[in-house]
């Protein structure tokens, strides 16, 4: 799915949301709340433009120009973004702006500022998220720390800007006053303009955060929730790719769509991932006997964490851990030709297979999926 919106501050003045709505297709708007670039403050038009989305259904969320230099100022500026949001209702998510002076503070420091923010968020039951350039995020933080969130990544281009860290990009940022895709101009005015390609509305409400009342089916969205009606509602996606030595990295699949991997291809280098950011760990054996290393990270340019694998030996064997899911997968080998193995899964304790494969037989194919 593809959704166009837009997202405004005081600087699009009193806009006609309605009208961009009904005559230029405009899908959601994401709002500035506040900021702490200049004193902490609420955006002069985040009320106004709040009410009119509301009064033409137009879907909606806010975003925080951050401004944390320390810890102790990420404190004051998360109590204050939260004491905005109050009594409001977000159908996307809330996000802080990571850009300009904050980029000067240190990788490690921005990073565990970040992370406090959004976990504060999380814990005062809002559907968090970061936005900045695609270039700053990766560079100036640890965004292989951040993967769990919602990312809104800004790329001025024709085409969605690249990530490495694993993290997925849930909506971009193609054009402000540079726009090489369409008009800069909704209603005669500059605005920024995105591609959203997450139904947020549906799992947000599902989930009973950003305003919007828990049910029966949605009481509880934490990792330690186990109940099966939650699991039904924020199940993730599992996502993973498959490496040859011949053929580098194949296409990333999800679920059963596809398999990974290559028929009669031994694969040397497997990714996994959850869409939601869960953590999951993963490993291989391959042909020389042993088992590599556990790795919990979903990037191709990382030989260490990014993904399981040393890029030359075959592998025929991959064993996947999550605490919070249960993943069952499969593969085939070179050895069964089109069958796979029998079914595995990561819930041991319940009688589950520890890995999937047959020691000697190198695999070519891998499906995975979340039960």
């Amino acid at each position: 799915m593809k959704k166009f919106g837009i997202d405004t501050s005081k600087w699009q003045g009193d806009f006609n949301f309605a009208a961009a709505k009904a005559n230029e297709g405009v899908e959601f708007a994401i709002l500035k709340i506040g900021g702490g670039d200049s004193g902490l403050y609420k955006d002069i038009q985040f009320e106004n433009s709040y009410k009119k989305c509301a009064e033409c259904g137009l879907d909606k969320g806010a975003y925080f120009f951050g401004h944390a230099m320390n810890m102790d100022e990420a404190k004051k500026e998360t109590d204050y973004l939260i004491s905005l949001l109050k009594g409001k209702r977000f159908e996307y998510p809330v996000f802080y702006d990571v850009e300009a002076d904050m980029l000067n503070i240190g990788r490690e420091l921005l990073t565990d500022i970040i992370k406090y923010i959004l976990e504060a968020l999380e814990k005062a039951g809002y559907w968090a998220g970061i936005y900045g350039s695609a270039d700053n995020i990766q560079y100036y933080a640890d965004d292989t720390q951040l993967t769990r969130w919602s990312h809104w990544l800004a790329g001025y281009s024709a085409e969605a800007p690249a990530i490495n860290s694993g993290s997925e990009l849930q909506i971009w940022q193609f054009g402000g006053s540079t726009n090489k895709i369409r008009s800069n101009k909704i209603n005669g005015t500059v605005v920024d303009q995105n591609y959203c390609y997450v139904d947020f509305p549906a799992k947000i409400k599902e989930a009973g955060l950003n305003g919007y009342p828990k049910t029966e089916s949605n009481t509880a969205i934490s990792p330690d929730t186990t109940t099966a009606s939650t699991q039904v509602t924020v199940k993730p996606d599992i996502i993973y790719a498959i490496k040859t030595a011949a053929n580098g990295w194949l296409p990333e699949v999800k679920n059963t769509e596809d398999y990974a991997g290559l028929e009669n291809k031994s694969a040397t280098g497997v990714m996994i991932k959850l869409s939601d950011g869960t953590p999951v760990k993963y490993r291989v054996h391959t042909t020389a006997g042993k088992w590599l290393g556990w790795v919990t990270g979903y990037n191709k340019s990382d030989y260490y964490n990014g993904y399981a694998g040393d890029d030359k030996t075959p592998i025929d064997a991959i064993e996947i851990k999550c605490d919070k899911y249960t993943i069952k997968y499969k593969v085939s080998s070179l050895q069964s030709g089109e069958a796979y193995y029998a079914v595995v899964s990561d819930d041991t304790t319940a009688g589950g297979d520890s890995y999937a494969g047959v020691f000697g037989n190198p695999v070519d194919k891998l499906m995975a999926w979340i039960e």
